[in-house]
């Protein structure tokens, strides 16, 4: 008697040569395109930090603070208004001798194109408003230049590794509000991380 070849065998062959790939249907997020995703990015940021800094954007709070972050106090606003008062004399490229042994008090060498958008937006507020433009403003200028930039250049940064637009979103938020930044936003450290994430960003434009 011929011996049937078991049923069992012929259909998981069946099974296998049979198999189709599985079309995986796109969501939400990757329909989006890169520019509404940064603008639905900046809505989000905009919105949890006005809620979160609600009473220093609307400057029912001053950005400075006492016991352990008082240096934004000690140093930060003496500092501030020292600029001030230099630039209204006209000194600008004066030498001070109000800072310890003395120094060039304005001109400092930078190295970066956001810090020439920082002195430039600073010397015009200063001139038109005075001396209150860098004290009321001071957590709305860091918030914009800090928060809101380096969760933008980091969804960049994300998308040119290839990320999807969700895990950039959520990682650009995570970055933005991290306790790094704002914690350190009070002695300013906050920076680093913007300078961190341009020249990561840049290394990936090689």
């Amino acid at each position: 008697m011929k011996r049937e070849k078991s049923k069992y065998k012929t259909k998981k062959q069946a099974r296998i040569t049979d198999d189709k790939p599985i079309n995986i249907e796109s969501t939400y997020w990757d329909k989006l395109s890169d520019k509404k995703s940064i603008v639905f990015l900046i809505i989000l940021v905009t919105g949890i930090g006005t809620i979160a800094f609600f009473k220093y954007l609307t400057t029912e709070y001053l950005f400075f603070f006492k016991d352990i972050g008082s240096d934004s106090i000690n140093q930060n606003y003496p500092s501030q208004v020292h600029i001030y008062n230099i630039m209204r004399e006209g000194l600008t490229n004066k030498w001070s001798f109000y800072p310890g042994m003395g120094r060039s008090y304005v001109i400092n060498l930078l190295v970066e194109p956001l810090s020439w958008i920082q002195l430039l937006e600073s010397r015009l507020g200063m001139s038109v408003i005075g001396q209150d433009y860098m004290i009321y403003s001071k957590f709305i200028r860091l918030f914009i230049y800090q928060f809101l930039l380096t969760g933008i250049l980091f969804y960049t940064y994300l998308r040119t590794l290839s990320f999807s637009n969700f895990v950039s979103v959520i990682g650009s938020i995570s970055i933005a509000f991290s306790g790094y930044m704002v914690l350190g936003s009070s002695w300013g450290f906050s920076g680093h991380v913007f300078k961190a994430v341009f020249l990561l960003f840049s290394f990936e434009q090689l």
